[in-house]
């Protein structure tokens, strides 16, 4: 049951305990618009519903009432392995390794012009490497002779079938069952062998997950898709299986 929008068992400054049941649409009234963890009971997955100052005395690292997602959090800040519980804004306190504190933000401390020269030089390289490669696609054949022999030893690299009553080897089709024909040796027969096993291995598993989900527990269908993120939706998902 809700009053304008709001559950009637939600109510500003009482502690109540989510479950499986408990719907993440929820919102809390405008006089206390956030979900506050509640850690100053012995339960756990319980939030309380109260206005931003109130969010640190809940809970201490979520002093942050977030108009957009209707919880208390902690800070949101890049790079930052600990935040600034003192203030209700994202702000850190101290930055995770290879970053620097700079006014409560994190900023990568080995940044800066070289990159951008870096940068530069690899396009430079990157450009030559293109130029080189236009030029000898465009570069007219000035060696024939060693060409055709060239593209003859690599029409010899390619896999052929024996010999026909012609004495020819022509190339193998390509409805060549690679399970049963040795093309390259015993072990490229192995090799395809064993992917067609993966192969049933993955749609017995799919087979024996849509039983369970038809005739078991069609909780299996949704499994994974629920709406996750903040600490009381992460609690009804737990709750829920």
């Amino acid at each position: 049951t809700t009053h304008r929008g709001v559950p009637i068992h939600l109510v500003c400054g009482e502690t109540s305990k989510v479950t499986s049941k408990s719907s993440k649409d929820d919102i809390c009234p405008d006089e206390c618009p956030f979900f506050a963890q509640d850690r100053t009971d012995k339960d756990f997955c319980t939030f309380t519903c109260v206005q931003e100052p109130q969010c640190a005395q809940k809970y201490p690292n979520t002093p942050i009432g977030d108009a957009d997602l209707g919880v208390c959090r902690s800070c949101v800040v890049d790079g930052c392995q600990e935040c600034d519980h003192s203030v209700t804004e994202d702000r850190c306190k101290t930055c995770q390794a290879g970053y620097v504190l700079n006014d409560g933000t994190c900023h990568f401390k080995y940044a800066g012009d070289w990159i951008y020269v870096v940068a530069g030089i690899l396009a430079a390289l990157g450009l030559c490497v293109l130029i080189w490669i236009f030029d000898m696609v465009m570069r007219s054949a000035c060696n024939a002779d060693v060409l055709e022999h060239s593209l003859e030893v690599r029409e010899q690299q390619k896999l052929r079938m024996k010999k026909d009553e012609t004495g020819s080897r022509p190339l193998f089709p390509l409805s060549t069952n690679l399970l049963r024909t040795q093309v390259a040796g015993p072990g490229m027969m192995l090799h395809f062998n064993f992917q067609v096993a993966v192969i049933i291995w993955a749609v017995f598993v799919a087979f024996v997950w849509i039983c369970l989900a038809t005739f078991i527990d069609d909780a299996l269908w949704v499994l994974g898709t629920r709406r996750f993120g903040t600490a009381r939706e992460n609690c009804i998902l737990v709750a829920w299986g």
